[in-house]
């Protein structure tokens, strides 16, 4: 015979885990495309947002570091219930002066990678995501965020 108190420790565990997988963090709702490539750490990501509401979120900047070859890279992705009907972009800065850039009115999911070397110095990076949230389409929408000179090392 079954134990009922295991059945119900079964069941109340199976709706932790549903409810935790639905649950997700806003980062994890970005369409996961483009990537640094092996051997590269995650040192921060950050949600961009309007003049008017601060962390909406439209897009995710992320920022790594590969420790083998000194290079930071950097990455924005869209969250999936925004619409980048006028593009994106991405700029990566060193504080020697060194930036690159990717961005075109044609992006649709992501910008980047950017990739700059930057062992012992300190890095910076902003970014733009022009379109409209599907749930208000008739309303355009600028995202910009960055990461403010950090990362230094």
């Amino acid at each position: 015979m079954v134990n009922r108190n295991a059945l119900r420790t079964v069941a109340v565990a199976g709706v932790i885990a549903a409810t935790a997988t639905l649950a997700s963090p806003a980062s994890a709702n970005t369409y996961m495309v483009g990537t640094c490539g092996s051997g590269y750490t995650l040192q921060e990501a950050t949600p961009t947002s309007t003049a008017s509401a601060a962390a909406t979120g439209a897009g995710i900047i992320f920022l790594y570091y590969s420790s083998a070859t000194g290079k930071n890279c950097a990455i924005l992705r869209r969250d999936v219930d925004f619409i980048a009907a006028e593009g994106m972009g991405i700029t990566l800065r060193v504080d020697n002066g060194q930036s690159a850039t990717d961005s075109s009115t044609l992006y649709r999911s992501f910008a980047g990678p950017v990739y700059l070397p930057a062992r012992g110095h300190c890095v910076s990076v902003s970014a733009w995501t022009r379109g409209f949230w599907k749930d208000s389409a008739y309303l355009s929408d600028t995202n910009t965020g960055g990461i403010a000179w950090s990362h230094c090392g």
